[in-house]
């Protein structure tokens, strides 16, 4: 295992493929934003960053290319802010020496943390914005912070930290999940390249809440059967002919933080994804019982023996001593030609939800909300989802690189419909 006094640091295995098929349209970085009630004084924010980036070795790194893999360097420059750009999630150039793969931007009331995937996930980069948050607070004398919940940069980091959890959950005794089939996708629209677009849209917490209750689901099960419900009537609205020549299967990626599942303190990537489905062969669904089947998916697909498949499936490859051996530039070809034939075209989209950030209770006077915003998706995909919650604001966003705005005119309609109030915002609003 890799720990803080190395030299350099192994890809962890979501990772590994992120390399071989990063592309100015799917660059692969997500952006967690933290909205404060007071303007950002970016001095002391600056100081508070030389602190906490060292707190974090595993992500003060830059990428480099090996002879039969990736892997991370410690970066001797600086960390320095980044002023906002003109749209979020941009890409990192990793093969330039010395690029940080993740960005801390300031806008007005707004710190934005940006993460290539290579380094973390969701639940990595929303511990570091916590730790930053609760540093600068400390150090501006508006909150004095008992560190409860929150990684204080005066610590030196867990060794568990770094560690690779897929690789310490493997286990060679289990079977490989089965194969699924290809999915529906929305038509292709005539976007200019690189224009990747999020929509917010703010709705109150307790009410989405009850909604959720009423129907007897998660949040996350009432937010991916709206998103099938929405790409159902899509579907449905095709014209016959091309409706013919698409799959018939939607199928909604969702994201599962593998933290809740098996004991992990990493905070590298350590998430797996679950996909319900349903099959329009079958005929139109009613959206109850599209949340049932969502309902009845997540449970099955997230239990602990089902996920142990994948992580075989993912891993084993890895230890297989020809890959190993392979060069990395004909890894990278593999890893690309599998991405597109086993990955993308499986899905027709994904919602991911941070859930409800934890912190203690005298922060929420001084931040109004946290928003989340997902990778791009893939072009074939064209649309994803991010959901967080923090202060009874739970915020949606839709990102886009297709250029329509139909599905994401559905779904907020179907909220409405629902008796949720929608307020739409800009991701610098």
């Amino acid at each position: 295992m890799n720990t803080f006094k190395n030299k350099w640091y192994k890809l962890d295995n979501a990772a590994k493929i992120f390399p071989a098929v990063i592309t100015k349209e799917t660059p692969a970085v997500f952006r967690i934003q933290a909205v404060l009630k007071e303007p950002i004084k970016i001095k002391s924010l600056q100081d508070c960053l030389d602190s906490v980036i060292n707190r974090f070795p595993y992500f003060k790194v830059y990428l480099r290319k090996g002879f039969f893999w990736y892997y991370l360097d410690p970066n001797p420059l600086p960390f320095t802010i980044t002023p906002e750009s003109d749209r979020p999630n941009k890409p990192f150039n990793l093969n330039k020496k010395y690029e940080y793969p993740l960005r801390v931007i300031v806008y007005k009331n707004h710190v934005s943390v940006e993460f290539a995937h290579i380094l973390t996930d969701g639940t990595g980069g929303l511990e570091f914005l916590k730790t930053l948050l609760a540093a600068y607070f400390k150090k501006t004398g508006i909150i004095e912070v008992d560190w409860e919940n929150i990684l204080n940069p005066d610590t030196k980091p867990d060794v568990e930290e770094f560690e690779d959890g897929y690789n310490r959950y493997f286990n060679r005794n289990v079977p490989k999940p089965d194969k699924i089939s290809k999915a529906f996708h929305l038509s292709d629209t005539k976007l200019k390249h690189h224009e990747f677009s999020s929509l917010l849209a703010q709705v109150d917490e307790t009410k989405l809440h009850s909604l959720a209750i009423s129907f007897n689901v998660s949040i996350t099960g009432l937010l991916a059967a709206v998103y099938l419900y929405c790409l159902q009537e899509i579907y449905l609205e095709l014209p016959p002919k091309e409706r013919k020549k698409n799959n018939p299967i939607i199928r909604v990626q969702i994201p599962i933080n593998l933290r809740n599942i098996f004991p992990s303190k990493t905070m590298r990537n350590f998430a797996l994804f679950i996909m319900p489905e349903i099959d329009m062969r079958l005929g139109t669904y009613s959206f109850e019982e599209i949340l049932k089947t969502v309902h009845h998916n997540m449970k099955l697909l997230s239990d602990k023996k089902q996920i142990l498949k994948i992580i075989y499936r993912n891993v084993r490859s890895e230890k297989n001593i020809f890959v190993r051996l392979f060069p990395l530039f004909f890894k990278n070809i593999v890893l690309s030609i599998l991405f597109k034939s086993l990955g993308t075209k499986l899905y027709s989209g994904v919602i991911t939800n941070l859930g409800k950030v934890n912190l203690p209770e005298e922060f929420s006077s001084h931040i109004d909300s946290f928003r989340f915003i997902a990778p791009p998706a893939p072009k074939l995909v064209k649309k994803n989802m991010a959901v967080i919650s923090y202060n009874n604001k739970t915020i949606i966003s839709f990102g886009d690189n297709s250029g329509s705005k139909q599905f994401e005119q559905k779904y907020i309609r179907f909220l409405i419909g629902k008796g949720l109030n929608i307020k739409v915002l800009t991701f610098k609003q």
